[in-house]
């Protein structure tokens, strides 16, 4: 896996000084979920073979200031959330993920204008909101692509396409998914089948 593969595309972002911003108070910014609250993604790409199924949990809630001067201040601490695999396990290793207060996107756009040191592009739909932003490196160069729901401010896509100076390109994407209740319903079945087997056992006894 590759060295960036570890944060959000606007952490990556805000690496680098940045002049001060005036306190913004009456923001209207908050958390569009709850401590509790679990987002279901699936891992796809050309770094590990197959798919990863996980969900991230909140753990508690950042505080938001009431003057923000920073986007790096409403930006999702990884301390606030766990990573697990689909079935419950608790992961060891971290994967891309991130969630932005919702309220005012067009505040957070101007705290991400004056602290980013990097040229992006934009994303702002009635849906979503996010960006597009390049890397170079010496041997290939990265286009990263991240977006955020605007109905509760988590991440719903982080895409990543690595073009070499040599070679074909590798890709990867992290994309957001609907819980998968299909486990549960093979143990409901499971428990069924058992529950029948076992009556036709002492059926076949009694005869």
């Amino acid at each position: 896996m590759r060295e960036r593969f570890w944060i959000l595309v606007v952490c990556a972002l805000v690496i680098g000084s940045a002049s001060p911003t005036t306190a913004v108070t009456n923001h209207n910014l908050a958390w569009g979920f709850e401590v509790g609250d679990q987002f279901h993604y699936r891992y796809s790409g050309d770094f590990i073979l197959g798919v990863i199924d996980f969900y991230v949990e909140i753990d508690s809630l950042q505080t938001i200031p009431i003057n923000v001067t920073s986007y790096l201040e409403i930006s999702f601490s990884s301390s606030h959330y766990t990573y697990y695999y689909e079935n419950g396990t608790e992961m060891l290793m971290s994967l891309s993920w991130g969630a932005v207060p919702i309220g005012n996107w067009s505040l957070i756009q101007v705290l991400l204008n004056e602290t980013s040191p990097i040229d992006y592009d934009l994303i702002d739909t009635e849906s979503e909101w996010g960006v597009i932003y390049t890397e170079e490196y010496t041997t290939l160069v990265r286009t990263v692509t991240v977006k955020f729901s605007k109905t509760d401010g988590v991440m719903s896509l982080y895409h990543v396409v690595d073009d070499p100076e040599m070679g074909e390109n590798t890709t990867f994407q992290i994309e957001r998914r609907d819980a998968q209740p299909i486990p549960y319903l093979y143990i409901g079945v499971g428990v069924v089948v058992v529950a029948i087997i076992a009556i036709v056992l002492v059926v076949m006894r009694r005869r």
